[in-house]
């Protein structure tokens, strides 16, 4: 079975999707104590640690090496609502984590997939600046990514949840499994909700 690590992993919202898609959710790691139970409540058989991730390291911690990594970073210095102020915010250095994170993990033990989340607005902001650097982290920690790894989508339509929300995910393929990225956004959907009326 195929394995995948949470960071930021709040109440489990990644960890549902990977474990719907078969995944076995190895452990999670956030910061909010709240989410934390939440998640232990719904995930009773994952190691949770709770910590700052800034704090965390992946021998101290017991973080053991996963298929796919799923990390839904703190948003709010990127969001298009906020002040903007991306790698200035504090809030939005934490994205450096993971690829410090990744490091501490032997090239061959590295997690084969990063599946990372956010707003749409981090891929202009700054003047192409914040999702440049991104790119360079990704690609410094081992991983091929570029703009056409990343998937803009609405939650409205692919999900039954009736809200307008825009997400982006990114995704990175390690140089050690890949020759390249295999990921391609997956097509639009059909007229789904006018299909479900019928």
């Amino acid at each position: 079975m195929l394995t995948a690590g949470c960071l930021f992993s709040g109440m489990g919202g990644f960890a549902s999707g990977l474990a719907a898609a078969g995944f076995e959710i190895a452990w999670a790691s956030d910061s909010n104590g709240y989410a934390c139970a939440t998640f232990r409540h719904r995930f009773a058989n994952t190691p949770v640690v709770e910590k700052d991730a800034r704090e965390l390291r992946v021998e101290g911690d017991g973080l053991e090496p996963v298929d796919v990594l799923a990390a839904g970073f703190p948003c709010q210095s990127f969001s298009q609502a906020g002040d903007r102020r991306g790698f200035a915010d504090e809030r939005g250095e934490v994205f450096f984590e993971i690829p410090r994170l990744l490091a501490e993990w032997e090239p061959s033990q590295r997690p084969k997939l990063l599946i990372l989340e956010n707003v749409p607005h981090l891929l202009y902001g700054g003047d192409g600046w914040w999702f440049d650097q991104i790119r360079r982290s990704l690609r410094r920690a081992g991983y091929w990514f570029r703009r056409e790894s990343c998937w803009l989508t609405n939650v409205k339509d692919y999900t039954d949840v009736p809200q307008d929300r825009e997400r982006l995910f990114l995704v990175a393929a390690s140089r050690a499994h890949f020759t390249y990225n295999p990921f391609t956004p997956p097509p639009p959907p059909s007229n789904r909700r006018s299909e479900q009326k019928h």
